[in-house]
């Protein structure tokens, strides 16, 4: 029952996923800075030289040393357990590294899958700082030698050695690896409002293309000003569809692109240059004589787009046709044209059009955990007495099945 319920849970997200999955397909092929070799992953443990996508793998020479000293102290009642330490770093680095993912590909084809591999060997880290706070625990219980001294008083003060060799290097730890931790958190001020206004149209949602390695865009486009962003980075790609082409481009001078990028230059502002696109639309009306823009707002599955053509066409909005699109015109609703992009016949006049995504699977899917989360408080409360008289039992200690420190 718990398997069952356990399936049942998710799938309002399973659903729709199986619904999508033959329509995308993950990208394959590990690049070459994706991983690293087996040395270098090790390496960058206690070096930040050229430590690239390892960077969270530094923890530095005293975690590293401390390790080395549960391995040198452990008493022989542990060594199973230093063992599993040992054997558990070594496994999540030879997993993660270069050698043995080349090696694995050749023959498992669904790995080429897998993005920055060397990434993996990070889950690594909590096993070498626990390593490292066992040997500095170790350390404490040894029978280090004292100093003492008299006070002016009379009063004998001692202070074992140990203490000194253990928090000068502690200390020395903590301002090493501060810097290096710090400069990933800092505070940014988004100085691209002049940028984005010149680059937005007010008027309409439109596609635009915005320079991949800066990473605030998502935040002005997509959340002040309701744009979306087309030829961005995604680990998946849709299988036999192109990506929408932008209406305008933001292009920064630290970009690798074409000399000639093309379309209407609007304006240039600090490091970056705006480009636009007129013939390149959202929503249009597409007939045999051109082009008519239409305005349109749209927000996930809820478009709503005002046209105003002189003659007969198809009203196109870039976005994926999926099953599960509608489209009502002038409050009516109508059937849409075949294709990957939605698209409905558009006759003459000043026309509203709306189209909803009102997929049956997410419906199914909620409907199926509902009932999942059904099962769950059945099976919790399906007979309350017995629930609570075993919740007593256990809060006041006189369950058997509860095990107290030292019994």
């Amino acid at each position: 029952m718990a398997g069952i319920i356990g399936l049942l849970l998710p799938a309002y997200f399973i659903i729709p996923w199986l619904h999508f999955y033959p329509y995308f397909s993950p990208l394959k092929g590990i690049l070459a800075g994706d991983v690293q070799s087996f040395f270098t992953v090790f390496v960058s443990f206690i070096s930040t030289k050229d430590i690239g996508v390892n960077y969270p793998l530094y923890v530095g020479w005293i975690p590293v040393l401390l390790a080395a000293v549960s391995i040198w102290r452990v008493p022989k009642a542990s060594i199973r357990l230093l063992i599993f330490f040992m054997a558990a770093i070594l496994l999540i680095c030879a997993l993660s590294t270069k050698e043995p993912i080349t090696f694995l590909t050749r023959y498992i084809s669904a790995l080429e899958v897998v993005r920055l591999p060397s990434l993996i060997s990070v889950l690594a880290v909590p096993l070498v700082i626990g390593l490292a706070a066992w040997g500095l625990d170790l350390l404490v219980k040894i029978a280090w030698p004292k100093v003492s001294w008299t006070l002016g008083s009379g009063k004998a003060v001692s202070i074992s050695i140990g203490w000194l060799v253990i928090i000068l290097p502690l200390i020395f730890a903590i301002k090493e690896l501060y810097p290096i931790g710090t400069q990933w958190m800092f505070l940014d001020s988004i100085g691209r409002s002049e940028v984005v206004a010149q680059a937005v149209q007010a008027s309409s949602v439109q596609w635009i293309e915005v320079p991949t390695t800066d990473y605030v865009w998502p935040t002005l486009l997509v959340q002040e000003y309701g744009d979306k962003m087309t030829n961005v980075f995604h680990p998946w790609q849709w299988k036999d569809r192109l990506m929408p082409l932008p209406s305008e481009k933001v292009v920064s001078i630290h970009d690798e692109l074409p000399v000639d990028p093309g379309g209407e230059r609007v304006a240039t502002i600090g490091e970056y240059t705006i480009y636009r696109y007129p013939a390149v639309q959202y929503a249009s009306i597409q007939t045999s004589t051109g082009v008519t823009p239409c305005q349109s707002t749209a927000t996930g599955g809820l478009i709503n787009v005002t046209c105003n053509n002189n003659s007969p066409g198809q009203l196109v909005i870039q976005e994926n046709a999926f099953p599960g699109w509608m489209v009502w015109v002038d409050g009516k609703i109508a059937s849409l044209i075949s294709g990957q992009w939605l698209a409905v016949a558009a006759p003459v006049g000043k026309h509203v059009y709306q189209f909803r995504y009102l997929p049956l699977d997410i419906v199914l899917g909620v409907f199926v955990s509902f009932l999942g989360l059904f099962l769950a408080v059945l099976g919790l409360t399906g007979h309350p007495k017995a629930v609570r008289t075993k919740l007593k039992r256990i809060l006041s200690f006189e369950d058997d099945d509860v095990c107290m420190p030292g019994s």
